[in-house]
């Protein structure tokens, strides 16, 4: 829940560990001309069969995948970048 209400929404951000053991946090943005629910790929990788919210949840798929997301230093989201 969001502010007592039922939310289904995500954002995606990119975290960078400082030196004196801060975080800068930024919002991934979806490229240009994205459409709201575009699966979202990475090249080089086939492209995924949507799972449904109780195989998420069972399987851990984002835990799962989370190490080999990262960003580039232009702040694009790449896989292993």
């Amino acid at each position: 829940k969001l502010a007592g209400f039922p939310s289904a929404g995500m954002v995606l951000c990119a975290a960078e560990k400082k030196d004196d053991g801060t975080e800068k946090v930024e919002f991934v943005e979806p490229p240009a001309g994205a459409k709201i629910g575009e699966v979202i790929t990475f090249e080089g990788l086939p492209t995924p069969e949507p799972f449904t919210g109780a195989q998420v949840d069972k399987k851990k798929v984002f835990q799962a995948c989370a190490e080999g997301m990262k960003t580039t230093d232009e702040g694009i989201a790449a896989w292993n970048g």
